[in-house]
């Protein structure tokens, strides 16, 4: 492990790939990485960057970019807040089960995980089979920070497993609240955070500085 500190039908799937086209398109690839035909999976708690990072990561080596999320929300034509209120979490976790078996049919792209994704032993065997694996390591402190900078709290209202905190009208226990719902997640899902081939600290950077960081990472790791 290296470290930087610091078919519901054939048309969702190309609409949601055209969607992507920019990010997918085809550009000179980084050397190092062009002949593995394998993918970079990002992995981290809700607010670490994994879409804003993903896209730049994507675009600086000109693979092509894939988020989980906005998969499920092509193939279903819903937000996923409306998802887990109509069909519950197990509903959901059915269109992650479909995300996944997709995946496994995809290369040279950065691929964005939801976190439920990984607490699946099956899910998480394709994934480690797939890519290398990324940990976008952030602080509580700085997840809550971010997921609650926006006034609308848009942060917290898109994430199903959040949302009812954006309700709570105190600020200062909202965050408590916050910080204590990501501390139940992040002991759920540390142990397969930890067993990223990459460590990457993103607590005081920018998505573009933790895209270069991934970079610098995965240049470490042998035979990449």
């Amino acid at each position: 492990m290296a470290g930087v500190d610091d078919d519901q039908s054939v048309e969702d799937t190309e609409s949601y790939n055209e969607t992507h086209e920019d990010s997918a398109e085809k550009k000179t690839v980084n050397k190092s990485y062009s002949n593995k035909r394998t993918n970079i999976i990002l992995v981290g708690l809700p607010g670490c960057g994994k879409s804003s990072t993903g896209w730049l990561l994507a675009k600086q080596m000109g693979l092509g970019f894939f988020d989980t999320d906005e998969w499920i929300v092509s193939l279903s034509r819903k937000p996923i807040v409306e998802i887990f209120k109509n069909e519950g979490e197990s509903g959901f976790r059915k269109y992650e089960e479909q995300v996944v078996k997709f995946i496994s049919n995809i290369q040279n792209h950065v691929i964005s995980i939801g976190g439920g994704l990984l607490e699946s032993d099956e899910n998480w065997k394709i994934l480690e089979s797939r890519g290398r694996l990324v940990y976008l390591n952030c602080s509580l402190a700085e997840l809550s920070r971010r997921l609650t900078v926006d006034p609308q709290l848009s942060g917290l209202k898109s994430r199903p497993l959040l949302a009812d905190l954006a309700d709570v009208t105190d600020k200062e226990i909202r965050e408590q609240r916050l910080t204590e719902r990501l501390a139940i997640l992040l002991s759920r899902r540390k142990e397969r955070f930890l067993a990223s081939e990459c460590i990457v600290g993103s607590d005081y950077s920018t998505a573009e500085c933790d895209a270069f960081k991934v970079q610098a990472c995965l240049q470490k790791l042998q035979n990449f």
